[in-house]
């Protein structure tokens, strides 16, 4: 049996160090987006929610080439793993 790490493109924290970086600066919340919504990001939820971080989805800020791809994984998914708020609010709270 061969055993190969995973491409880090399956999820962000998938062969880095993001992890303890982001453990050593007490960071505990992690705003994601990107693109593909129902692949690279969906799988870095899941990992943000694996490691106990708390996840917050900007709605406008991820995408998919499918758009019911896009809205199942905002819609149906994510609300599990986290909370999906409009762009504009996260912004808003940002500022």
């Amino acid at each position: 049996m061969i055993l190969r790490k995973l491409p880090s493109w399956f999820s962000i924290f998938c062969n880095t160090d993001l992890d303890l970086f982001l453990r050593t600066r007490g960071i505990d919340t992690l705003i994601v987006g990107g693109v593909v919504t129902n692949g690279c990001v969906e799988n870095t939820i899941r990992g943000d929610r694996e490691r106990d971080y708390h996840v917050i989805v900007p709605s406008g800020c991820c995408a998919a080439v499918v758009a019911q791809a896009h809205d199942h994984a905002i819609n149906n998914v994510f609300p599990g793993l986290g909370r999906v708020r409009a762009s504009d609010e996260v912004l808003e709270v940002m500022r």
